[in-house]
């Protein structure tokens, strides 16, 4: 229902800077849009946007989701983990340790990657 939307108001917004948007809901409960006002129709306000895709902040936020993902899946793949400080000192990483360090970074990737688009095909290249 969301993508149908968004679509919706995309094309709405598409199609001039200065076209109106409607909101409504027939006697069935089906909600429609367009660009004439119709009887108990709401009035939409449509910003246009500056380009075709994804805005700056969401394709960093699907980076990041991807970055997290990667790392969580390079923890969960490993036998042991160590970790290196600054000064090169290393700490190998008990089993609660590890347990631990997965625990926080699946929490770490659902709280980033919940609002991030899926990552497109390019970005796969």
């Amino acid at each position: 229902m969301r993508f149908a939307l968004a679509c919706t108001l995309m094309l709405l917004a598409g199609t001039a800077s200065a076209a109106e948007a409607w909101r409504w809901v027939d006697k069935n409960g089906v909600v429609h849009y367009g660009d004439q006002p119709r009887q108990d129709a709401k009035f939409l306000e449509v910003k246009p946007h500056s380009g075709n895709g994804p805005d700056a902040a969401m394709l960093a936020m699907a980076a990041e989701c991807q970055r997290q993902k990667a790392e969580l899946d390079g923890y969960r793949r490993a036998s042991s983990l160590q970790q290196a400080d600054a000064l090169g000192n290393v700490h190998t990483f008990t089993e609660q340790e590890r347990l631990k360090l997965l625990e926080v970074t699946e929490k770490k990737v659902k709280d980033t990657c919940s609002g991030a688009p899926p990552p497109s095909p390019e970005a796969a290249k």
